[in-house]
């Protein structure tokens, strides 16, 4: 009475590519005549490719833990000087679903992590290299952060364990030098960069198994009149 089936738990791996938005975030601004750079600011949209991979086990059937990893470069602008940069980050993450209803799903995500990243500054005027020292002697040119995410999602389900992914994620870097410009030498307080990174992604669930009932056809009574070989 025994046959092997589908279980509520599993394994998920996932893969992700969209696109880094440097935020804009300029509340911190020290000075008038400069602002935090963004990936928006000249209006065209200067956004760089991001490549995630993750993996998660589901505790619920609504919620999964897991770890990310990413690899992605990032660019954005001031008036005054534009940046050019590459990070990795590593992240746990929980995910927790809100609507599973048809096929589709609606879930929202949080986690925290670490980023090491690099950027070069160049004026716009002519493209000329800006130094990352800044006041406080400190080199911006690369670092190590730690960081926040949350976002939310939408998922379909394509084909039994198969689904398709529409994701945005808004994730808080600890380190304002993590875009290249930063004015924390003239703060008391350090400050934080911020960026988005809207992506689709693609998974694949792999299910534990479990023991269900099936029935199996009953053994036939032996005839013991009759001689088990014909003579």
């Amino acid at each position: 009475l025994l046959l092997i089936s589908q279980s509520k738990g599993g394994f998920t791996l996932k893969l992700n590519e969209g696109l880094v938005y440097d935020s804009k975030h300029t509340k911190n601004d020290v000075f008038d005549h400069t602002s935090d750079v963004y990936t928006t600011h000249d209006g065209t949209g200067k956004a760089q490719n991001g490549i995630q991979i993750s993996t998660g086990y589901s505790l619920r059937d609504n919620l999964m833990i897991g770890l990310s990893f990413m690899s992605a470069k990032i660019q954005a602008s001031n008036d005054v000087e534009y940046v050019q940069g590459k990070f990795t980050e590593t992240n746990m993450f929980a995910e927790y679903g809100l609507f599973n209803k048809y096929g589709i799903g609606i879930f929202t995500k949080a986690g925290f992590g670490g980023v090491f990243y690099e950027a070069n500054r160049y004026l716009e005027s002519d493209g000329g290299s800006v130094s990352s020292i800044n006041m406080l002697n400190e080199d911006k040119s690369d670092g190590i952060a730690s960081k926040v995410l949350y976002g939310m999602g939408m998922s379909y389900k394509i084909y039994d364990a198969i689904n398709l992914s529409l994701e945005i994620t808004r994730n808080v870097v600890y380190d304002d030098g993590f875009d290249g410009w930063t004015e924390d030498e003239w703060r008391e307080n350090k400050a934080t960069d911020r960026y988005v990174y809207a992506s689709i992604g693609l998974s694949y669930t792999f299910s534990k198994n479990k023991v269900a009932e099936v029935d199996f056809p009953k053994n036939e009574l032996i005839n013991t009149s009759e001689p088990l070989i014909a003579p």
